[in-house]
């Protein structure tokens, strides 16, 4: 796998997502709490360039039990390459490691090891979404792809 294709990539998507004005939840805080929907879009990108992903969520739950668990998305590739454009929106959070990469392209590093509970959610882009849901992405998604 070419990392620096992937790297590429994905600068270029997060570039094309700040250049975006979006009106709306949760795209008008990117990247915080942008991740979900910026993992989606940047899966949808890197299919177009032919890379299978996998959308994953993972969970840091908090040791007190009062506190909700934080998680975080981003994108698996095959041989477990994770793309990640969203992990700098816990740069001020000491408790995840003032994490301040805008654009991560790598192997698990200890940032990504703090989200444990493992979760996949599935497998490609927009197209594994319900038609309501599937239709505002794609508009969202089409908006982004004007400022590429």
């Amino acid at each position: 796998m070419n990392t620096e294709t992937v790297l590429t990539l994905a600068t270029q998507l997060r570039a094309a997502i700040e250049a975006t004005s979006f009106s709306m939840p949760p795209m008008d805080r990117f990247p915080k709490g942008c991740c979900g929907d910026a993992t989606i879009f940047l899966s949808e990108y890197l299919m177009e360039y032919g890379f299978k992903t996998t959308y994953y969520c993972g969970v840091h739950p908090f040791e007190e039990k009062e506190r909700n668990p934080q998680s975080h998305a981003w994108v698996v590739l095959d041989g477990g390459l994770i793309a990640d454009i969203t992990g700098d929106q816990f740069k001020e959070n000491e408790e995840f490691l003032n994490y301040d990469i805008p654009v991560y392209v790598g192997v698990m590093d200890d940032f990504h090891r703090l989200f444990s509970s493992k979760q996949v959610e599935h497998i490609g882009g927009i197209d594994c979404y319900d038609p309501h849901s599937r239709g505002i992405l794609r508009a969202q998604y089409n908006r982004i792809k004007e400022n590429l």
